[in-house]
């Protein structure tokens, strides 16, 4: 379960600064947009492997309960 919680905080922390660039990529002028939209696919993708293992690690302990 220790994984867990670690997943759990490493993805609060991940999603937290990708809301942080959606905002910033809604709020931004036009010429910087680009380059936010990059950003949040690449957090966005830095995310996926972590929230996969989560959702593995979940269905694993209910298997075993």
């Amino acid at each position: 379960m220790d994984r867990l919680a670690h997943l759990n905080q490493l993805l609060a922390n991940l999603e937290a600064q990708l809301e942080g660039l959606e905002k910033a990529l809604a709020l931004a002028p036009l010429e910087d947009k680009a380059r936010l939209r990059l950003l949040v696919q690449e957090k966005q993708r830095e995310i996926q492997p972590y929230a996969e293992e989560k959702a593995q690690l979940l269905l694993f302990c209910r298997k075993i309960t």
